[in-house]
């Protein structure tokens, strides 16, 4: 188990009481804007780079504060001309120089700089071809990297350093290191030591380790950095509310509430913001959670100050979190206001008034993944309003252009066997027609909705009426045509299964596809309930269904926050929790939060086989990830991150005490490999040890990522909404506003299925 040892700032005022923890004194620089503009006078408005830094006070003046992995402390890019190996030159950029009003490109990245004053002409690939992709040090022209200010846990005591780096993609060799680090060390004088930091796992020093110590420089990684960090801001942004100390797992959280977390939760309901005072995975649901609704997330590893955070339990307090570094403060009444009005005025307004309403449903009939776009991918897309997001976009991954069986991906990868899920989609119609087939749920309905818009329920009257509505759902009927339909697609199913594979189906998924899951700027992912079914009792439309704790060893959700399943456990049972799942507590908040209105919500089903359907034959689930095709929390790295988790133990939906990996693929265009870089290790099983390296094999991680590159240029030209830019430009643009999120089940030692795919707006 990993150790943190932090540093914080205490400070208490005479009508507030303040928290405060962020960068260490040390690493904050200047602490009055005279000391600022009087440190970057001495470069910045003088020159656009130097080839030497001479003090502290230099550096700071050419750097601007970090947005890479690690976003504490100060950084600025150097390029390394390194044309003549036997006199190479080195420019550190001035991060802070200004042609007029703007910083220039010249500033930012080693290739523009590169062509502005080290006489470099040709196109970026080329650049990239003999920048980051060769390793000796006579083929590598240029020598591009960044050097960060830094604190390092050494012996339980911070201590300041100055870190050098490389682009995690960068090839660079042992001896290009030692070479490059000879240079920068031989061009600054620094009070703190100077340092190597390995972005990319290939950045060995396995045969220079004793030069660079002999230089008086350490080497590190990122994960010991992140280690090492007092706080970690996981997503800015600010709030009002009343802070919970260490909420239980089953506690009602609203939006006027910021939960301090001492485990990371299955779920996150709607809340003001969020504090954790344990390390969270970036592709972590309550990280995903906060940056898709834009509310504050920040990680607090000080003992002081969390033991300083218990004594605001249940005031009210005002949580503002930026890149690095947060604060707490207790809200004192002001200006004829109470507390409480000031939190409730603070929160209605970012509820805001107006009512979206979602498209209106078109009957539609139920179809196979496959069939559902035969001439154009992009159809598919289309009809989320009809289908659910999640049926449509398993009709988009299953089309021949996309990922369908012999299609031009398969073939190209030699993929002989089928990589989406088979079955078919159950449309919206379905679900209204299910409504109107139990006339006391539909008026149960009607009056919900418009008292739950009017605002009239309490928390707990809220929680009583949705056990009302669900236990309705529970004992409803299903339309007799419409489950004669369901029963036949189901059979057609398992015999097409028993002659393509020659595996007697016994359970199949019947998973959520609401029309509010997948939505532009909001995905939904964790709101709804899905749960396997049996075939033996398919036929049988029971009236008292119910919905128990899973006891089964196989979590029948398989979704975000979902432990559970349904007695009996066949289809009709199965459709009915699903159903009543819409109108989920945490559905029902995070649709009121984000003003959608309920009168137009519906669920659609994704009825497939089990993604371990050929157990028999040894094709166990052996590892699950979800790929994010942007590096979350940085602008500065180009690629996709990875979380990634051995065996059936979900990464969206992990089992306390365990923790996924969280890999970073690295690279700059479509054709190029990828470069893995482990942030976090994964521990699959409570109390056991981390594992000691990637859970999955170098052919798997790279398959994933051509999957995953695949599938984003094929979903940016399908939708235009996606990416406004030429999609050749979509894996590199590190600002690009929207990005893909996609879950992968791995099965035996050489196969994967890619679960589903989604849209995400977060950063």
């Amino acid at each position: 188990m990993k150790k943190f040892f932090l540093a914080s700032l205490f400070l208490l005022g005479c009508q507030t009481q303040t928290f405060y923890t962020g960068l260490p004194e040390a690493m904050r620089g200047p602490t009055s804007n005279q000391q600022a503009m009087s440190l970057v006078a001495s470069v910045s408005a003088s020159t656009p780079y130097v080839n030497k830094i001479e003090s502290d006070q230099d550096f700071e003046s050419i750097s601007v504060d970090s947005k890479g992995l690690v976003s504490s402390g100060k950084a600025t890019k150097f390029v390394i001309d390194n044309r003549d190996p036997q006199s190479p030159k080195i420019y550190f950029m001035n991060s802070n120089f200004k042609d007029g009003l703007i910083t220039p490109e010249y500033v930012q990245f080693h290739m523009y700089f590169s062509q502005r004053f080290l006489n470099w002409t040709g196109k970026p690939e080329q650049f990239n071809a003999i920048t980051y992709f060769v390793n000796g040090i006579d083929k590598k022209k240029f020598i591009a990297g960044t050097i960060q200010s830094y604190q390092i846990d050494q012996n339980n005591v911070l201590k300041p350093i100055y870190g050098v780096q490389f682009y995690p993609q960068d090839l660079i060799s042992e001896e290009t290191i030692l070479h490059a680090m000879k240079i920068v060390k031989n061009n600054v004088s620094l009070t703190n030591p100077l340092s190597f930091i390995a972005y990319g796992s290939q950045q060995t020093i396995n045969h220079v380790q004793a030069d660079l110590l002999h230089l008086e420089i350490a080497d590190y990684s990122i994960s010991q950095l992140l280690a090492s960090q007092s706080s970690i801001s996981m997503n800015e942004g600010e709030a009002w509310g009343y802070l919970r100390w260490q909420p239980k797992a089953n506690q009602n959280l609203n939006f006027l509430e910021i939960p301090v977390f001492n485990e990371i939760p299955l779920d996150l309901s709607v809340v003001a913001g969020v504090i954790t005072t344990q390390v969270q995975n970036p592709g972590s649901h309550i990280n995903l959670k906060s940056k898709e609704r834009g509310t504050p997330n920040v990680i607090v590893l000080n003992k002081d100050f969390i033991s300083q955070l218990e004594s605001l339990k249940d005031q009210p307090v005002h949580l503002k979190v930026n890149f690095n570094s947060y604060s707490v403060e207790k809200i004192e009444g002001a200006n004829g206001k109470t507390a409480d009005q000031i939190v409730n005025e603070k929160n209605q307004q970012k509820l805001g008034t107006e009512w979206f309403r979602l498209k209106k449903i078109v009957p539609r009939e139920a179809v196979w993944f496959d069939d559902m776009c035969p001439v154009n991918e992009a159809n598919c897309l289309n009809e989320s309003s009809n289908y659910g997001g999640k049926s449509a976009k398993l009709g988009f991954l299953s089309h021949k252009n996309v990922l369908g069986e012999k299609g031009p991906f398969a073939t190209k990868f030699k993929i002989p066997y089928r990589i989406t899920p088979y079955g078919f989609a159950i449309p919206l119609q379905y679900y209204v027609n299910f409504v109107k087939n139990n006339p006391d749920l539909d008026k149960l309905l009607k009056t919900f909705i418009q008292e739950e818009k009017a605002g009239l329920y309490s928390p707990q009257q809220r929680a009583d009426k949705v056990v009302q509505i669900q236990n309705l759902f529970h004992h409803g009927k299903i339309p007799v045509a419409d489950f004669q339909k369901e029963i036949t697609l189901v059979k057609k199913m398992v015999a097409d299964i028993q002659t393509k594979y020659g595996v007697t189906l016994k359970k199949f998924k019947v998973r959520s596809s609401a029309n509010v899951e997948d939505m532009p700027g909001f995905d939904g992912a964790g709101l709804h309930s899905s749960f396997t079914a049996k075939v033996k009792d398919l036929e049988t439309d029971y009236l008292n269904c119910e919905e128990v704790e899973d006891t089964s060893g196989e979590t029948g959700g398989d979704e975000v926050g979902t432990k559970t399943d349904m007695k009996p456990g066949n289809m009709a049972c199965a459709i009915k929790g699903v159903y009543a799942s819409l109108w989920n507590l945490r559905a029902i908040e995070e649709r009121t939060y984000r003003r959608i209105d309920h009168e137009t919500a519906g669920m659609a089903l994704a009825m497939h086989v089990n993604y371990n359907f050929q157990k028999e034959k040894g094709l166990f689930e052996t590892a699950n990830s979800v790929i994010l095709t942007r590096v979350l929390n940085t602008e500065a790295v180009y690629g996709y991150s990875m979380n990634i988790q051995r065996g059936e133990n979900l990464v969206t939906n992990p089992e306390p005490g365990t923790t996924s990996e969280y890999t970073l693929a690295t690279f700059l265009d479509q054709k190029e490999v990828p470069q893995f870089t482990i942030l976090q290790k994964a521990i699959p099983v409570k109390g056991q040890t981390e594992l000691p390296g990637f859970v999955l094999d170098p052919a798997r991680m790279s398959l994933t990522i051509d999957i995953a590159r695949h599938l984003e240029m094929r979903y940016c030209k399908a939708n235009k909404t996606y990416y406004k830019n030429d999609c050749y430009y979509v894996y590199s643009d590190t600002k690009k506003p929207k990005s893909l999120d996609m879950e992968i089940k791995y099965l035996g030692t050489d196969q994967l299925m890619v679960k589903q795919m989604r849209e995400f707006g977060g950063h």
